[in-house]
């Protein structure tokens, strides 16, 4: 396995920013507040093609799209986002809530010569690691053989725990190919503050990777990339709408509808319902619909 001298200098930044937000409210207004934010959010995800379902988490009910999960019980409202609508859209979340109980942030970098192992050559450093208030640094390898390894610092059960491990593997490519990410879990009062501090930052992105940088320097595994080459602003790729997944929820959720409806003679009623032509749909039915939803002209015709 090569080490970290195979790495000759800082590699690119892909990505970075805020990876999970997790924000709840607890006093009347503030639920109001985040109420109307969780529409918004889940009327986006909707718009995205990304349907709703059902959600309990924790005495919580609600739904759950991909990257969005809105529930509610007695006595709070919580709203927690991940990805790249959580990059997108976290502060909205943290700005109306009177609490933060998880924020992640990430740089993602690329660039790492295929072979590298970077958790290998953080867990050397690890080892070496200065005490910390007379503590030697907690820290832990996991090696798996599907998702890469992954090298975490600092124990799970705290307010900070750092990860770092291979996105590349994670994204189905294959094992140390060259994209990594350095990551921040922080928790309750910790994620409280620092959701504070970036919510103020004219450049919450550039403070994001300042902060990651100097959290795992400070427990002795320096990061491949720089501060200063981090972007002062990332634009997440908006999620592409997903055909494939309506299509997927109408078949598995609709067509079971239409089916008891088709059993009390009242297909014709749920097709105007739908606002859907009983003649387009008798034409494609007919002939069949050809790429990208295209029909051919009736046979009849020809």
């Amino acid at each position: 396995m090569q080490t970290e001298q195979m790495v000759a200098g800082p590699c690119q930044v892909v990505d970075a920013g805020v990876d999970w937000c997790t924000a709840t409210a607890t006093k009347s207004a503030e639920r109001e507040k985040l109420r109307d934010v969780a529409e918004v959010l889940v009327s986006d995800r909707l718009d995205e093609g990304y349907e709703a379902q059902k959600w309990h988490w924790n005495g919580y009910a609600g739904t759950v799209q991909e990257g969005l999960a809105v529930g509610e019980r007695d006595d709070s409202l919580i709203v927690r986002l991940s990805g790249e609508f959580a990059q997108r859209w976290w502060f909205l979340a943290a700005y109306r809530a009177n609490r933060v109980t998880r924020l992640d942030m990430q740089v993602t970098i690329d660039g790492v010569p295929a072979g590298v192992d970077l958790t290998a050559a953080g867990a050397e450093q690890a080892k070496l690691a200065p005490r910390r208030r007379g503590a030697p640094l907690t820290w832990q390898r996991i090696e798996s053989a599907n998702k890469g390894c992954t090298l975490y610092l600092g124990s799970r059960a705290s307010e900070r725990v750092y990860r770092l491990y291979d996105k590349g593997a994670e994204e189905g490519a294959e094992h140390l190919s060259g994209k990594w990410r350095y990551e921040c879990e922080l928790k309750d009062e910790t994620a409280l503050a620092v959701a504070g501090t970036l919510a103020m930052c004219v450049t919450p992105i550039r403070e994001v990777g300042a902060m990651v940088w100097w959290g795992f320097s400070d427990r002795g595994v320096t990061p491949y990339f720089e501060v200063s080459s981090v972007p002062e602003d990332v634009t997440p790729q908006r999620a592409k709408r997903s055909d494939e997944r309506t299509i997927g929820w109408l078949a598995t959720s609709v067509s079971k509808t239409m089916s008891r409806l088709r059993g009390h003679g009242l297909e014709v009623d749920a097709i105007h319902a739908l606002k859907l032509s009983p003649g387009l749909l008798s034409q494609a039915l007919s002939n069949g619909a050809g790429k990208n939803g295209v029909y051919p002209n009736s046979r009849s015709g020809s």
